[in-house]
């Protein structure tokens, strides 16, 4: 299975090493506190919910990446640029898990949660979600896998808990 992700994620690896870095950057470290902007400013808008819904969103956040953690530590995995001897276009801590994803498990809860709110919002945070994982495949520091499984991992915990009407 790790030949597969291998494979898939070199793509992406290719295509960092040819995309203009600020770009990769850009999207891969700051977008997601972007993200976390208009988050704030779309909720916002519904006073009556604004403080539920924020309540709710730091619950499915708080679940999702503790989640997280227990199974980077369980399923660890070097980064890209460790095994490969590949350079990094972004920094982070030495030793720190690649399996998975934080940046996607976050972004990806974000948009789940404004799925059941208003669809049409939800695809824009589905895509900014989208951005800020991939350009962290691009960046050499997870692979396509890493962020699969924080996709998989964010949108779940949010259908968990409305499953289950929380």
């Amino acid at each position: 299975m790790q030949n597969i992700d291998l494979y898939f994620s070199r793509f992406f690896f290719n295509a960092g090493v040819i995309a203009p870095s600020w770009i990769i950057i850009f999207f891969g470290t700051y977008f997601i506190w972007f993200l976390g902007a208009a988050l704030f400013f779309i909720l916002s808008k519904n006073r009556k919910t604004f403080l539920k819904d924020l309540f709710w969103l730091f619950i499915y956040v708080a679940v999702s990446y503790s989640i997280n953690i227990v199974i980077g530590i369980l399923f660890y995995r070097h980064r890209p640029y460790e095994t490969l001897g590949v350079d990094a276009l972004i920094s982070t801590k030495l030793l720190d898990k690649s399996f998975p994803s934080s940046h996607a498990v976050v972004a990806f809860t974000i948009a789940a949660f404004f799925y059941f709110k208003n669809k049409k919002t939800a695809m824009l945070f589905f895509l900014a979600a989208f951005l800020i994982s991939i350009s962290r495949v691009m960046a050499s520091i997870h692979y396509l896998g890493d962020i699969i499984g924080g996709a998989i991992l964010g949108i779940g915990v949010v259908f968990v808990f409305k499953k289950f009407k929380f």
